[in-house]
């Protein structure tokens, strides 16, 4: 099984077991980045973060992308919104949204990552709004 090749961790463990429970499968990514398809349910990640990222790094991105699998299950528009995009022209806001969603899934799960930890695996110039969402809401 593939997600046994994510560190064992207890709170990666949580988040797993988050998206397994969802009937979302994970695969490995065939470029050096984590994106999840809604029309396959899988979230894809990059083999190498898990060898050498830490383990807050492992966390921001799984929450992130299972951000996306409650987005899109809220609002499944927004999946066919990305369909036939590339990666890297997903609109900032359903990036942004994939973040706040995946910010409230720790705080759910009760896992002790701060915003200002969060957000710091985060690139520009997301980073900056997405830390003012999170200790600012609307």
């Amino acid at each position: 099984m593939i997600c046994q090749q994510f560190p064992q961790n207890t709170f990666i463990n949580a988040l797993v077991q988050f998206a397994l429970l969802r009937g979302v499968k994970f695969a490995l990514s065939p470029i050096p980045l984590w994106h999840y398809r809604p029309d396959k349910r899988t979230i894809y990640y990059w083999k190498d973060d898990l060898a050498y990222q830490p383990s807050e790094f492992i966390i921001t991105a799984l929450a992130h992308e299972l951000g996306h699998v409650v987005d899109f299950e809220l609002h499944p528009e927004k999946a066919q919104v990305i369909a036939y995009l590339g990666l890297e022209d997903i609109p900032d806001d359903l990036e942004i949204s994939a973040f706040l969603t995946g910010f409230r899934i720790i705080k759910e799960l009760k896992i002790p990552v701060t915003a200002h930890r969060y957000v710091h695996w985060i690139a520009e110039p997301l980073k900056k709004q997405i830390l003012l969402l999170l200790v600012k809401p609307v």
